[in-house]
């Protein structure tokens, strides 16, 4: 939904629901260039009845369980004038805003959470969360950039720290309002180390696309999810610059959780990891979350007490139609990384389960080898491979996998077709 821009061709579009200048001139809002159609800044205090007519069509159709409204946090809330000359604070406009909010929330039932784009601090307490939008620092003209000539300069938590647990913000931009450049000519920055780590480093959920749907998304839920679930609700206890670099960051949770975001250019050596210009290395008790150097080689991993997962980079990021992320930052040569559970230069997914391990590979990518450290992974000793078993999402047996084992180890290799492998157990 949209109740900022009012379109005239729109039902019931009038100069009573407008905002006016004080000399009496009508406010452009959109200029949707695609149709060449020219919206006008909607009077906040006349948007109550369209919102309530739309959501009494939507909440038995569709039932949602949280709200995502355009455009209204990504605008500060504005005095205006009315077509009659009429003057309306800021203060209206925020009251008007929130109430809609507050209707919207109660209207939907269960406490619904409601969200918008771009997010300022005026509607905390009526908004549950935005998108969160990072211009670029540029002493170049024109939007997205914010125009400011400085020597250096780098993203922080800064927002955060304030109120991280009372407004949620999503993501770090729209691709083409966090990196102007990259994002004309790759779509997929929001797969990118550098986005990745700015998410990490601000404590942010994680944002997708469309053209992520697929190996994106599962490759930044099974990387980065359990680690930013586990502080959606934290405060943040402190940032230090390390060494006095704003691009070395260390982050500190209340809840004992700590992240070292990685921005600059040199390699970062600390609590045990390298960390390459966008790595970082972030923990919470058992949880812990990576993009970091193994043997010269950038590779990212994630732990948990019940799964695991390792990416040894040894495929292109993207899907074959779009351009691949740089050579540089991907494990070219295919070579196997050691991440200690596990030997592979693919990527997959470990899930313990009694008497089994379920591996499940990132989707679309080639076959690769996998060795498996089955003590490690279970953190159980005297236990051994007896089977692998290649299943169909449904669960349905593929075929039966050839596998070498000794002792504790156990190797194989994936197909293409076969979504994931039954890793069955037994003791020596």
């Amino acid at each position: 939904d949209n109740y900022i821009d009012f379109y005239p061709d729109a039902a019931d579009y009038s100069y009573d629901h407008i905002c006016f200048t004080e000399q009496g001139e009508p406010i452009k809002a959109w200029l949707n260039r695609g149709r060449d159609a020219q919206s006008y800044r909607w009077r906040p205090d006349r948007i109550m009845p369209f919102v309530k007519r739309n959501l009494k069509l939507i909440k038995p159709n569709l039932k949602p369980t949280h709200y995502f409204i355009d455009v209204f946090t990504a605008l500060p809330c504005f005095d205006f004038y009315d077509r009659y000359g009429n003057f309306h604070s800021m203060l209206e406009t925020r009251k008007c805003w929130g109430q809609t909010f507050a209707w919207i929330r109660s209207y939907l039932g269960s406490n619904a959470p409601t969200t918008s784009e771009a997010g300022h601090d005026q509607l905390i307490g009526y908004l549950d969360g935005s998108d969160c939008q990072h211009m670029t620092l540029s002493p170049e003209q024109g939007w997205p950039h914010i125009r400011i000539s400085c020597r250096d300069w780098e993203r922080v938590p800064w927002f955060d720290a304030v109120l991280h647990d009372k407004f949620s913000l999503h993501g770090v931009g729209y691709p083409s309002r966090y990196k102007l450049k990259q994002a004309q000519s790759d779509r997929r920055i929001l797969e990118s180390d550098d986005y990745i780590s700015a998410e990490i480093l601000e404590g942010h959920a994680l944002m997708i696309d469309r053209g992520g749907f697929g190996r994106g998304a599962v490759r930044k839920y099974w990387l980065a999810q359990d680690f930013i679930r586990s502080i959606a609700l934290d405060n943040i206890k402190d940032v230090e610059f390390i060494d006095s670099d704003i691009h070395k960051q260390l982050v500190k949770w209340k809840s004992g959780a700590q992240v070292y975001v990685n921005r600059g250019d040199k390699d970062w050596q600390v609590a045990g990891k390298t960390l390459p210009q966008y790595g970082y290395f972030a923990k919470n008790d058992q949880l812990e979350s990576s993009i970091e150097k193994i043997n010269g080689i950038i590779v990212e991993q994630s732990r948990a007490p019940s799964h695991s997962y390792f990416n040894a980079r040894g495929f292109s990021p993207i899907k074959p139609k779009l351009k691949p992320e740089p050579l540089l930052r991907r494990n070219v040569k295919r070579m196997q990384i050691d991440f200690g559970p596990v030997v592979t230069e693919g990527a997959f997914r470990c899930e313990v389960r009694k008497n089994m391990i379920v591996v499940t590979p990132l989707p679309d990518i080639d076959p690769f080898t996998v060795t498996l450290r089955v003590d490690k992974l279970t953190s159980i000793k005297g236990m051994q491979v007896k089977s692998i078993t290649a299943i169909n999402t449904d669960g349905t047996k593929i075929r039966s996998v050839k596998f070498d084992t000794k002792a504790n180890l156990a190797n194989f290799q994936t197909r293409k077709s076969e979504f994931a492998y039954q890793v069955l157990l037994n003791r020596l």
